[in-house]
């Protein structure tokens, strides 16, 4: 496994749902959220649609509370659980290039060193960069950023709600949830086009900015900030096709979503157990597992496509903005996109059929 962090930066991504506990179970490794830099979370608190919050809390649901993730620290300790079994984790490890030739895929290091494989599962997120050069294309139905920073407390008692708190703006909207060591991760989401760039990296000007919405203001009051504003990329989209010759996309370079859908740890483990199962099946000679995966993420997406689409009409408060008239409509590139995933559905069942008949 090539890894080009050391796992020491901050990273996006901390609220989880209960269901990952299977996820976890499944991989040998239920223990991992009792680690040190978890918190439980027991509920969402939401102001859309209406300026009023409302309450969802996880204490009274079947699955039960989820978990407030230092991100960084979980994937460390995935990493460190593959570790445990058997596999070769490089950490801070650059790929400069990767190449198919002679069925085979040459990796070049950053260190100058080079690996050889015989299939490449590529988990480079939005870049998706194995995919890329083996000429697919990624497939993007909005622009959205998230403006993201972490703020410390001297005495971080009033922020331990242990909810998540989602607030509609004019327009975007605002994520804020503490995270452990008595930290508060907030995030501004909006289109590229209609961001601030005076807010990034500018934790005087953001500051000021988050006084637009009384909710998230409310709640950084008082806070340090850690890390000026950095802007993180959120957009909705697929990469097509997702499986090629020795390679197969999984997370996010399989297929991304707005964070508002809450889709994305979960699904990228998902996809990632999938996506291992079908290179086990290739590397023995059997394709039809890659090719229904296929499939599988071209369904999943067109799926979340439509349910995205009711998430947004929810808020009418703004009409008339940019971020909400796009998301109301259905755009081209949400109708194209869509167009385009069915094509794939259709291509991978085409493909497991005709393997299947080559069988028989």
């Amino acid at each position: 496994m090539i890894e080009r962090s050391d796992y020491g930066a901050m990273r996006a991504g901390e609220s989880v749902s209960s269901g990952l506990a299977p996820i976890l179970a499944y991989l040998g490794i239920g223990d991992l959220p009792s680690e040190q830099g978890y918190l439980a979370a027991f509920g969402n608190v939401a102001a859309w649609g209406s300026a009023a919050a409302s309450n969802r809390d996880f204490l009274f649901t079947a699955g039960g509370h989820g978990w407030l993730l230092d991100r960084a620290a979980f994937d460390s300790a995935l990493a460190n659980a593959a570790e445990r079994c058997g596999i070769h984790v490089m950490r801070s490890t650059n790929v400069i290039a990767a190449t198919f030739t002679s069925n085979v895929w040459q990796v070049r290091l950053g260190d100058r060193s080079a690996v050889t494989a015989k299939h490449i599962i590529d988990a480079t997120g939005r870049r998706c960069a194995i995919a890329r050069a083996a000429g697919a294309r990624r497939e993007s139905v909005d622009k959205l950023v998230g403006l993201v920073a972490w703020l410390n407390f001297a005495a971080p008692a009033h922020i331990q709600t242990r909810t998540v708190l989602i607030e509609a703006a004019e327009n975007g909207w605002w994520y804020s949830a503490p995270v452990p060591e008595g930290r508060l991760v907030v995030a501004y989401m909006t289109d590229a086009d209609q961001l601030d760039r005076a807010l990034i990296s500018n934790t005087e000007t953001f500051l000021r900015f988050v006084s637009t919405a009384p909710l998230t203001s409310a709640r950084v009051a008082d806070g340090v900030p850690v890390t000026p504003p950095r802007a993180w990329l959120s957009e909705s989209a697929i990469t097509l096709p997702c499986v090629g010759e020795e390679w197969i996309a999984a997370g996010d370079a399989a297929a991304s979503f707005d964070p508002l859908s809450s889709l994305g740890i979960g699904y990228a483990m998902l996809s990632g157990i999938q996506a291992a199962r079908a290179v086990d099946h290739r590397l023995r000679g059997d394709d039809s597992l890659a090719t229904a995966y296929a499939g599988d993420v071209g369904r999943h997406v067109a799926g979340y496509l439509a349910q995205r689409r009711e998430l947004y009409r929810l808020e009418q408060r703004w009409p008339d903005r940019p971020f909400w008239l796009r998301r109301h409509a259905i755009p081209r590139a949400v109708l194209a996109v869509t167009a385009r995933t069915l094509a794939s559905i259709d291509t991978a069942n085409r493909l497991a059929t005709t393997t299947q008949a080559r069988k028989e």
